[in-house]
Formats: structure tokens, C-alpha cells, sequence
């Protein structure tokens, strides 16, 4: 059985209500600037503008690296892939692994988790990690 998971959208849409409102209020800034006056303040309404564009950016970006996150779990091994322009993969091998699954209430009401991965080699931790029941029934029995 394998199943995979992201990290909870909550983990990012802090970030994305925050690019928004910046969004907006920048937008709204240009137009008022723009609106009363089309020729005048032209330098402070390509600096709205290209503000605009920055907090635009910032909106998407939280976005992709929330997609670009996959964790792939099976009762043998962890395989986490993440990046959005540079793809990075590791896996780590459970065999002799211990596993432990934490969720507060919160978490358990939110269907988010953390998983802590002890090897030989080192420890892992997965943090705010989504759909975590499916990986709980895998995992942590």
C-alpha cells in the first residue's frame, strides 16, 4: 500500500492571505494614484505597479512549493520530493527504523501530523504533514 501526502494548506495560506492583502492595497495604490491624475506621479505609480507585480509573485510562490512537496509512504520506505525549479528526492529506508506519529488536538482536528523518523544514520522530522491518518494507518499502528 502507498500513499502520498503534502503538507497541510495551512502551512501556507498565512503566507498567502498576507501576499494578497499586499496585493491589493498595492493595486488599490496605483489606481489612486493613476485615476485623479494619468500623467502626473508617474514615478511613484510604476512603483505601485511594480509592487503589485512583486506581491503577485509572493502569492504564487507559497503555492508551488506547497505542490512541489510530495511524501510517498509504504510500510518499507519514505520517499519526500520537494523543490519547484531544482528537484530534490531522498528516501529513507524503515527497515530497523523506529517511527513515532504525533498529533495534538488541534492537529487530530485539523487532520495534520508530525512524523519523526529515528535510523541509524540520523533522525527526521516531518512537520504539519496533511491527510495524516493515511499515513498514521501505515505507519503507527
Amino acid at each position: 500500500m502507498n500513499v502520498q501526502v503534502r503538507r497541510h494548506i495551512l502551512n501556507v495560506a498565512v503566507e498567502i492571505i498576507i501576499a494578497t492583502v499586499f496585493f491589493v492595497v498595492f493595486i488599490a495604490l496605483f489606481f489612486m494614484l493613476y485615476l485623479p491624475h494619468p500623467d502626473e506621479a508617474i514615478e511613484l505609480q510604476l512603483v505601485a505597479l511594480i509592487a503589485a507585480i512583486v506581491a503577485g509573485g509572493a502569492i504564487i510562490y507559497p503555492y508551488l512549493a506547497w505542490t512541489a512537496f510530495v511524501l510517498s509512504v509504504n510500510p518499507h520506505r519514505i520517499i519526500i520530493k520537494d523543490g519547484i525549479l531544482l528537484r530534490r528526492s531522498s528516501t529513507w529506508d524503515l527497515t530497523g527504523a523506529q517511527i513515532e506519529c504525533r498529533q495534538t488536538l488541534v492537529d487530530r482536528a485539523l487532520e495534520r501530523g508530525t512524523l519523526i523518523i529515528h535510523t541509524r544514520t540520523g533522525r527526521k522530522e516531518i512537520n504539519n504533514l496533511g491527510n495524516f491518518s493515511r499515513v498514521r494507518r501505515i505507519l503507527c499502528q
